[in-house]
């Protein structure tokens, strides 16, 4: 180094290098005698090094700025967002791992019918918001003891609701019948006036009082069935499954907005179609009442509609793995009030696919 300078330079490098309290005892003189060093600490006391590159750091004073930083309302704000990320991602992966934990370990599949968690019990709704539960038998004497007690208006609306794995049956006050599926809720006055109309959600059988000057009118999501006395059942779980089948007596099925009408007799079955129109057609009338008197009856049906209504009472998952099994027609026979093994045993002996049960749910292999 002292090559490179003339005499007068380096005098003036010797300078500026006299030892300060910058320096710790006995470094300066390792420094001058170490060109490397020397050329080191000239262009530091210039300016152009910084003495945290090539002395010892401040330990004390960066761990105070570093304290700062964190402290700093703009970083708390970042880690409080960061931290809010990180909860919901692991809330997210944790419903993730429980929803797939729970569901059957099985590959292309589709879900036919999803079960729920909750314990329902048939309940009784009012205007004013009461919320009664009822024993599962849902004894009339009970309703109407019920209906005493809190005293209700001759006018006001009830709703009778019942769950996955119970239905109920009641007497209207003008001595007409109702059998109220499972997973179906029933709107009526506590008295009838002038006219007898109801509102279904689900499905229900009907035995009416005949009254010729008080239309009987049952009103769903998407039909409207008006009789004066008769026996039928109306099924309107969902708008693509709506239909009114008469067993007894006529009736009139029209679409809410009135454009499509027609009169069935006795034995026919009339499904609502996509346009609002029906289809009628002669049934086995079997087929859509016998599960008011406690039995799953299907006859030249399609499996798929076999496993919706065990779904449906059992309160189970249906996985379908095998989509040409679904459509096959079938006959089959059970009691409701059995065990869901037993019908999934009868259904096995029909050969239409395998079926199991397991973990709350029906695999159709």
């Amino acid at each position: 180094m002292k090559a490179d300078m003339d005499e007068k330079q380096w005098n003036e490098v010797l300078d500026i290098t006299e030892p300060n309290r910058d320096f710790p005892k006995g470094e300066y003189e390792q420094l001058t005698k170490d060109s490397e060093k020397l050329r080191t600490v000239f262009l530091l006391k210039l300016g152009i090094l910084s003495r945290q590159s090539s002395l010892q750091p401040n330990v004390q004073q960066e761990w105070k700025n570093f304290v700062e930083k964190k402290q700093s309302p703009i970083h708390i704000r970042r880690r409080r967002f960061a931290i809010a990320i990180i909860t919901v991602a692991a809330c997210i992966a944790v419903v993730f791992t429980i929803f797939y934990h729970d569901r059957p370990n099985v590959q292309n599949q589709e879900m036919l019918f999803v079960a729920n968690s909750r314990i329902e019990t048939i309940s009784l709704h009012t205007e004013n918001g009461i919320l009664t539960g009822l024993s599962d038998d849902c004894t009339q004497e009970q309703l109407e003891e019920l209906l005493q007690t809190h005293a209700l208006d001759e006018s006001q609306n009830i709703t009778l609701i019942t769950p996955r794995k119970l239905d109920c049956h009641i007497t209207l006050s003008d001595g007409s019948q109702v059998w109220l599926n499972a997973e179906s809720q029933l709107e009526y006055p506590v008295h009838f006036n002038k006219e007898r109309r109801l509102k279904l959600r689900g499905e229900a059988y009907f035995q009416v009082a005949e009254d010729v000057s008080r239309p009987f009118i049952v009103q769903s999501e998407s039909i409207s069935t008006q009789v004066f006395g008769t026996r039928f059942n109306v099924c309107c779980y969902s708008p693509d499954n709506t239909n009114v089948t008469l067993i007894e007596g006529s009736v009139k099925v029209s679409n809410t907005n009135g454009k499509y009408a027609v009169d069935l007799s006795p034995g026919e079955n009339a499904l609502l179609a996509s346009d609002g129109s029906f289809s009628v057609s002669e049934v086995d009338v079997k087929n859509y009442v016998s599960w008011k008197d406690g039995f799953f009856y299907f006859d030249n049906v399609p499996l798929e509609h076999v496993l919706l209504d065990l779904g449906r009472w059992y309160n189970v998952s249906v996985v379908i793995k095998n989509d040409k099994a679904c459509s096959q027609k079938l006959h089959f026979l059970a009691n409701r009030n059995e065990s869901i093994e037993q019908a999934v045993d009868l259904l096995n002996l029909l050969n239409v696919a395998k079926i199991e049960y397991r973990d709350n749910c029906i695999i159709v292999q």
